[in-house]
């Protein structure tokens, strides 16, 4: 259950090339992506969260969504992930789901 309260998390907004780096330099996937989270080590930060926006309203669209929904989802997912949840198994795909799912109805 995610009950943090004072850690803080930056989200920064970069190009396509940036995340296309990002995302090569520290998953070993050269290809762009909208979201990547990076968790920190250091107490009082959660971490940090990199959208590329351009990436972001293109998979919004394709899947009939609007900018802004799609943008909360991308941040709520990210958040979880820094919080410690992943979606590897099946289970913990389901979990992630369900609070993705709990959270957003809570906008």
């Amino acid at each position: 259950m995610l009950r943090r309260s004072n850690d803080d998390i930056a989200v920064v907004f970069v190009g396509k090339a940036k995340i296309k780096a990002l995302n090569k330099r520290y998953r070993a996937i050269d290809k762009v992506t909208d979201v990547l989270s990076f968790p920190a080590g250091e107490k009082g930060d959660l971490g940090d969260i990199f959208i590329a926006p351009a990436v972001a309203r293109a998979r919004a669209a394709a899947r009939g969504s609007s900018y802004k929904d799609h943008l909360a989802l991308l941040i709520v997912h990210s958040v979880l992930h820094l919080a410690g949840y992943d979606h590897h198994a099946e289970a913990d795909s389901r979990a992630m789901a369900k609070m993705e799912k709990k959270i957003l109805s809570s906008f």
